[in-house]
C-alpha cells in the first residue's frame, strides 16, 4: 500500500469518526429539545444517552464479531444507514420512545459499528504508528521523535525494579467469587479513605484538593502493604478492566452535562491558551525536562506522558501516552 494512500484514508477515517461522534451532542440537542417537549422529565431525556452509550458496546461488540464475515467498509456503511434512520426518526418523534429507538438505539449503534471498523482498520494500515493513529496526537509524535533522533532503546535488564508484566501477571489459580468481592471490596474502601484524606489535605492548605488524588494515594499504599504481607489475592487484570469500565462511565456522564454552546463567545480565547499551552509543554517537554532526566528511552517516554497529562488535564491521559508509546517501540524493537 502507498504511503499516500494509507494518510488520506486516515483522514477519511477521522472524519467517519466525526460523524461517529455526532452522538456526543447530546448535550447541546437536549436543551432544545425539552424546551419543545416540556412534559418530558429530566431523567426521560438522560434515558436517551444511556441507551446511546449501550447501544454503542454493543455495535462495537458486534463489530469485532462480525469482523471474519463483515468488511470494515461495509461496517462504516451500515453505520451510515443506521444513522441516517435513526436522525430521521428522531427528527419525527413526539414521544419518548420514538426518540429512544431513533436516537438511542439506532444511532448507537450506528456509532459503535463505525468507531470499531474505523480504529481496527487504522491499526492495519499503520502497524508502525499504531499509538499515533489512536490518538496521541502530540505526546506520541515528541517521545516519537526524541527516541528516532537520538537513537534511544528500552534496557532489556534492569536490576533495580521489576518488569511491569511480572508484577501485574494474574495468578495461575482462577480467582473465586470471594476473591472478586474482596478486590471490589478495597477499591471502594480506597475510595472511601481517599475522599476524606483529600478533605483533610484541602483544610491543611486552603484550596481545593482532588478527590482522586487522595485515592490514588491510599491505593498505592495498599497495593504495597498487600504485596509484602498478602492479605487478599490481588488481581490487577481485574482491577484494570474495573478501571477502564468506571472511566468510561465518567466520560459519558461528563459528556451529558456538557454546554459547549454556552462557551461559543469564549471560543476565540480558549483556542488562543490552547495553542499556548501546546507550544509552552512541547518545548519544555524537548528542550528541558528531557535533559534534566536524562536524555534516555524512559526520558522520552515521561516526557510524552508529562505532555498527555499538561494537555489533557487529567492524569488518565498522560498515562495513556506513555504506555502506548512504550508499547509500540518495544513491538518495533522486538
Amino acid at each position: 500500500m502507498k504511503q499516500l494512500n494509507r494518510w488520506v484514508y486516515a483522514i477519511v477515517g477521522v472524519i467517519v469518526l466525526l460523524f461517529a461522534g455526532l452522538v456526543y451532542a447530546w448535550s447541546v440537542l437536549s436543551t432544545p429539545i425539552g424546551a419543545e417537549f416540556t412534559g418530558w422529565t429530566k431523567a426521560q431525556l438522560s434515558l436517551t444517552f444511556t441507551l446511546v452509550m449501550i447501544l454503542f458496546c454493543i455495535g462495537s461488540l458486534l463489530c469485532g464479531l462480525l469482523a471474519g464475515r463483515l468488511s470494515a467498509k461495509n461496517a462504516v456503511r451500515l453505520g451510515a444507514v443506521l444513522f441516517l434512520a435513526g436522525f430521521f426518526i428522531a427528527s419525527r418523534c413526539q414521544s419518548p420512545l420514538t426518540l429512544y429507538l431513533g436516537f438511542g438505539v439506532l444511532c448507537g449503534l450506528g456509532s459503535g459499528l463505525s468507531y470499531n471498523a474505523v480504529m481496527s482498520t487504522m491499526v492495519r494500515w499503520f502497524p508502525d504508528r499504531p499509538g499515533l493513529i489512536s490518538g496521541v496526537l502530540v505526546g506520541g509524535p515528541l517521545g516519537r521523535r526524541l527516541i528516532v533522533k537520538y537513537d534511544l532503546k528500552p534496557e532489556e535488564h534492569q536490576a533495580n525494579y521489576d518488569d511491569i508484566k511480572s508484577v501485574n501477571a494474574a495468578g495461575k489459580e482462577p480467582l473465586s467469587a470471594l476473591d472478586v468481592i474482596k478486590n471490589v471490596v478495597v477499591i471502594i474502601v480506597c475510595m472511601a479513605l481517599g475522599t476524606m484524606v483529600s478533605g483533610w489535605v484541602s483544610k491543611l492548605i486552603g484550596m481545593s484538593f482532588p478527590n482522586y488524588v487522595g485515592a490514588m494515594f491510599v491505593a498505592v499504599i495498599v497495593r504495597n502493604l498487600n504485596d509484602t504481607f498478602h492479605f487478599y489475592k490481588f488481581s490487577f487484570p481485574l482491577v484494570d478492566g474495573i478501571g477502564d469500565v468506571m472511566l468510561n462511565l465518567y466520560l459519558a456522564l461528563a459528556l451529558m452535562t456538557l454546554k459547549l454552546w454556552e462557551l461559543a463567545s469564549l471560543m476565540g480565547g480558549v483556542l488562543l491558551i490552547v495553542i499556548c499551552q501546546v507550544v509552552f509543554i512541547v518545548t519544555v517537554s524537548y528542550f528541558v525536562i528531557f535533559r534534566i532526566l536524562g536524555k534516555s528511552y524512559d526520558a522520552a517516554v515521561m516526557c510524552s506522558g508529562l505532555c498527555g497529562h499538561g494537555l489533557g488535564a487529567t492524569h488518565h491521559i498522560d498515562l495513556v501516552h506513555a504506555a502506548e508509546l512504550g508499547s509500540r517501540e518495544r513491538i518495533g524493537a522486538d
